[in-house]
């Protein structure tokens, strides 16, 4: 039945009027390109203003002390996008299109480094919460014990040591902080090595554990030479700590749910903002919708993030009383707006938490 249906379409086609073929078959060519512009994928990202989210989510002190109107803001990235996509979108300004191959991490890698970044950046954000919010009230307390080094990132592919991990232990030497392992790196592969000296092509060996568990796993890294010509193991760590939040005072609580959906650290210093003004008697926030990007470290510094072109545009239509900003994020944060044609006035530099904290404290009651 469908040959004989086709054959007699054909037919009616052939023996259709000039007119009418060339209009069928100018149809079917543009039906071919609609399809093909809507189907086929061209190898960029996309990266666009995202939304606001609330700190409060993540970590809830026992408290009846303000929240406050604190919010993170993110933004959304798009992977394959199609080529009708590409062609709308590539003179925008206020998104980004980046080609994935200035990407030094792959999509594996980029949603590891995001999970333990976020869990580093919960530890850093309640930990020095704590640490400031005590200095005001002698009760507060934080129980914390000291696991390790958390490996956040892992650039050498001959290594047994995986982001999550948590080195307890280099070539028998115990970690009891940050400092000891440039010290031990100093001594296997600096200038003043000593003893059980390693070169290109060594082994270095470690004793892991993980977040969620006190199994301890032998494991290795390759030594290699970096571009700069120093010798590396190729892993990125930062202190990790266990925290208490039951026997801490006050208790609090953190959402690890949650967090698996929002990855990555960006939103440290406002998840830190959040935790303190439910430490504290007073609304540091004064009542105002408060809005800001950037990373937590466990001094009180704030980092850089990325996608702040996108993330401002957010802050602004959310008509955010301040938006804060790491100081070297400001410019680009300032020059976006103004191509955006924006009143840039709410966007404030921030180096430190004492800096949000400083600057919260210039603004007026909310009416």
């Amino acid at each position: 039945m469908l040959k004989l249906y086709l054959k007699d379409l054909f037919d009616r086609f052939i023996n259709s009027k000039l007119i009418t073929k060339i209009l069928i078959v100018t149809l079917i060519c543009i039906e071919i390109f609609l399809a093909f512009i809507c189907f086929y994928k061209v190898d960029y990202e996309l990266t666009t203003p995202g939304s606001l989210g609330n700190p409060y989510n993540t970590v809830q002190v026992k408290t009846d002390n303000s929240p406050g109107y604190i919010h993170t803001v993110s933004v959304m990235t798009f992977n394959d996008m199609s080529l009708l996509q590409y062609w709308l979108m590539k003179n925008e300004v206020k998104v980004e299109i980046s080609d994935p191959e200035d990407d030094v991490l792959s999509n594996e890698d980029e949603r590891k480094y995001g999970i333990v970044s976020k869990r580093i950046s919960i530890n850093n954000a309640i930990m020095y919460a704590y640490k400031l919010a005590k200095e005001k009230d002698d009760s507060i307390n934080l129980v914390s014990t000291f696991k390790g080094l958390i490996v956040s990132l892992s650039t050498n592919k001959e290594s047994t040591v995986e982001p999550d991990h948590i080195i307890t232990e280099v070539e028998g030497h115990k970690i009891t902080c940050l400092d000891d392992i440039h010290v031990i790196y100093n001594e296997l592969l600096g200038e003043d090595r000593k003893g059980n000296i390693k070169n290109e092509g060594d082994y270095i060996n470690f004793k892991v554990t993980k977040h969620n568990s006190d199994e301890v796993l032998e494991k290795q890294a390759k030594v290699f030479r970096k571009d700069d010509g120093n010798l590396s193991t190729g892993l990125s760590v930062q202190e990790y700590y266990h925290l208490d939040g039951e026997n801490s005072s006050p208790k609090f609580t953190v959402n690890y749910n949650e967090y698996f959906h929002a990855s990555g650290n960006s939103g440290g210093a406002m998840l830190c903002l959040s935790i303190y003004n439910q430490l504290v008697k007073e609304d540091v926030t004064k009542g105002n919708l408060i809005c800001g990007t950037g990373t937590i470290n466990l001094d009180g510094s704030i980092g850089l993030i990325g996608g702040i072109e996108q993330k401002v545009v957010k802050a602004y239509l959310a008509t955010v009383k301040v938006f804060f900003v790491d100081s070297g994020d400001y410019d680009a944060a300032v020059n976006a707006c103004k191509e955006y044609g924006y009143d840039y006035s709410f966007i404030k530099s921030v180096s430190t938490f004492e800096d949000i904290l400083e600057e919260l404290s210039k603004l007026e009651e909310h009416k």
